[in-house]
């Protein structure tokens, strides 16, 4: 096994992949930088470049990767640029890439991380729409290139640190586990008297997301740069909408490979609800 594990970050400007950052940097002798990208903040991907000197630096926008080239020809030429949709894929199955941190925001961050579990990467997962839009092709990619998974996304995380040590996805029920309760206490509400909940309007949940002095009320922005929270309060919405439905996200309910998942959360009229599924997809593996 190499000592040293080349990485992968989709997303670097956002505030995922600068805590990655933070962690590589401190562990200098384990990881090394072979690709950072960006949506279109150059001045953010510059500077990161200029900290951790990657192999690869990719916008998405092409634009953006143009003025990245040309700072970078002056302080950084063996710094390879790269531009558009396709770049962020072609980084996440390089052959020099160990592990991929996957924290582009949204539909955006699908197809790196799809291309990542294909190649048989470890995909640190903190997209949790690649599984809500394709739960069952993600993890098809996952199963036959032979990835590992790793949530990093809060709820997906706590559920699989409680998973029992050695837990494999595609065998069944974890031994001892049959129920997962998750009590829906995060959002911009969570500190809202239960009397009020049904007063707050999409304004006020987008306000709180995108944070003082914000203009674009649940604008999408950048997908992967700081200052997304438009974007979050928009999946802050969708979230709160399900769990007063009494439906389950299928990105936790693929948790448990056949356990059963129980939500509870707020109705809309402060009144508790909760609903229970069947849950199959495996999408939890331990790396040891």
């Amino acid at each position: 096994m190499k000592n040293v594990q080349g990485i992968t970050i989709l997303g670097s400007t956002g505030s995922i992949g600068v805590s990655t950052l933070n962690v590589v940097e401190r562990h200098a002798d384990r990881y090394h930088i072979v690709a950072l990208t960006a949506h279109r903040d150059v001045e953010g991907l510059f500077q990161q470049c200029l900290r951790h000197r990657p192999d690869y630096a990719v916008m998405a926008d092409t634009d953006a990767a143009e003025q990245l080239r040309q700072r970078l020809q002056v302080s950084l030429p063996d710094v390879r640029v790269l531009g558009g949709a396709q770049a962020l894929e072609e980084v996440a199955a390089l052959e020099t890439v160990d592990i991929v941190m996957a924290a582009i925001v949204g539909a955006a961050g699908l197809l790196p991380a799809l291309r990542a579990a294909q190649s048989g990467k470890r995909i640190l997962l903190a997209n949790k729409e690649a599984l809500v839009m394709s739960g069952a092709l993600f993890m098809q990619a996952v199963e036959q290139g032979h990835a590992t998974l790793l949530p990093v996304d809060s709820e997906h995380n706590a559920l699989f640190q409680s998973m029992p040590a050695g837990y494999r996805p595609g065998a069944g029920s974890p031994a001892g586990v049959t129920r997962i309760m998750l009590t829906a206490s995060g959002g911009p509400f969570r500190t809202t008297p239960v009397e009020q909940l049904s007063q707050i309007t999409p304004d006020q949940a987008c306000a709180h997301e995108l944070g003082d002095g914000a203009q674009d009320t649940c604008g999408f922005g950048n997908h992967d740069e700081q200052g997304t929270g438009g974007y979050r309060g928009l999946l802050a919405l969708r979230d709160a909408r399900e769990r007063r439905t009494g439906r389950d996200s299928p990105a936790e309910c693929g948790a448990l490979d056949g356990a059963v998942l129980r939500r509870f959360g707020a109705g809309s009229t402060g009144q508790s609800r909760h609903a229970h599924t069947d849950c199959t997809l495996p999408v939890m593996a331990r790396s040891h």
